[in-house]
């Protein structure tokens, strides 16, 4: 795939994802296990609003790592220029 055709993939799908997330009713995303049916240990609740932002907060972590690879990448390619960056 061309990087054009990656972006295209990712936005459709976030627009996918955004549009199920309007659907939910205040009542799903409000939802929370009963103690019995759910522990975690280290939560004493967790809401599908709270997951919803931990898995946006957990997927910038690979957007990072994604970029981070991306200039390990091109920096050997960067020659001079690289004296106008931190590394």
């Amino acid at each position: 795939m061309t990087p054009g055709e990656v972006a295209a993939v990712l936005e459709t799908s976030g627009q996918a994802f955004a549009s199920l997330l309007r659907g939910l009713t205040s009542e799903v995303a409000s939802w929370r296990p009963a103690p019995e049916e759910w522990c975690v240990n280290e939560c004493a609740r967790l809401s599908v609003e709270d997951l919803l932002h931990e898995w946006i907060h957990h997927d910038a972590n690979h957007l990072r790592q994604a970029y981070a690879n991306v200039q390990a990448y091109v920096w050997p390619r960067m020659g001079n220029a690289r004296r106008f960056s931190s590394g």
